[in-house]
């Protein structure tokens, strides 16, 4: 397999957060907050407010004001989307490494350093991505791992073999393959089909089996799983499928995707406790 190497375009060693924020003015704070008390200090993050129309904006704005050499915040006129955001946010990326961060989960303190030293350490992966800590909205219960450190592509159609909020990826490889893909299709899998492109186009990622960032899966969180969405996992698997040059065979995942479309959200939401706690790495 082809190695990428890290082109000296991209500054050495600082991190680029890409943050689409969007109604968030709850939670915006802690988040920023966990970046910034991160052992790693080399960063910057890179905000788009995605059409907010609560106070989000101001408080972004307020954290861009503090750390002017450190937060650039751009805002979208209308609702875009997370996948068009966060290319606006990639365009103006100019660490050697692109981190994500969802505006309403935190990063452990240790994230940032350990990430990176993992892709320093190993020059032949492209992105690597970490367990997550799962808070339900009351306590903490457990670490969701993935089941494999560096996933083979055959595995893609079984589940998403990568936690996306938690990733970081060398700024080369995600700009070699056009960042993230905006078609409507791939909308809440986009991150599903940047996996998908990377690995067409010869890169590799691996998984630290550790929690390094922790997630709120609420009630509100299942409410916006819609089957339209379902759907678009259906397409994303057709065109990995299709990129990955996997047997005709695996088509029977596409099908199995949409029918867990039709359970009922209070069974769906039992059977994926289930699996969280199955992967539990330790209790808190």
């Amino acid at each position: 397999m082809e190695r990428h190497g890290i082109d000296t375009m991209y500054s050495k060693g600082l991190v680029s957060v890409l943050m689409g924020i969007y109604n968030c003015e709850d939670c915006l704070h802690k988040s920023i907050e966990s970046i910034i008390a991160q052992t790693y200090k080399d960063w910057e993050i890179i905000m788009c407010d995605d059409g907010s129309q609560d106070g989000t904006y101001m408080i972004a704005k307020k954290y861009a004001a503090l750390y002017p050499h450190k937060i650039k915040l751009i805002r979208n006129s209308t609702n875009m989307g997370l996948n068009k955001t966060l290319n606006k946010c990639l365009a103006l990326a100019a660490g050697e490494f692109v981190a994500r961060q969802d505006a309403d989960d935190v990063s452990m303190p240790e994230r940032f350093e350990k990430e990176v030293e993992y892709l320093k350490t190993h020059q032949d992966i492209a992105f690597v991505s970490t367990g997550m800590i799962v808070n339900d909205g009351r306590e903490r219960i457990g670490i969701r791992l993935q089941a494999q450190v560096r996933p083979a592509k055959k595995g893609f159609m079984k589940s998403n073999q990568f936690y996306h909020a938690p990733v970081m990826i060398r700024k080369e490889a995600i700009t070699n393959v056009g960042g993230y893909s905006e078609s409507r299709w791939l909308l809440r899998v986009e991150d599903y089909n940047l996996w998908t492109k990377l690995y067409a186009a010869g890169y590799i990622g691996e998984n630290i089996m550790e929690g390094l960032y922790e997630v709120w899966e609420d009630d509100a969180t299942y409410n916006r799983r819609k089957f339209k969405y379902r759907i678009n996992g259906a397409y994303a698997k057709i065109l990995a499928i299709k990129m990955l040059h996997l047997n005709i065979y695996n088509y029977i995942f596409v099908l199995e995707g949409l029918l867990k479309g039709i359970v009922p959200k209070t069974i769906y939401r039992r059977i994926h406790s289930g699996k969280i706690k199955k992967s539990i790495a330790r209790r808190f």
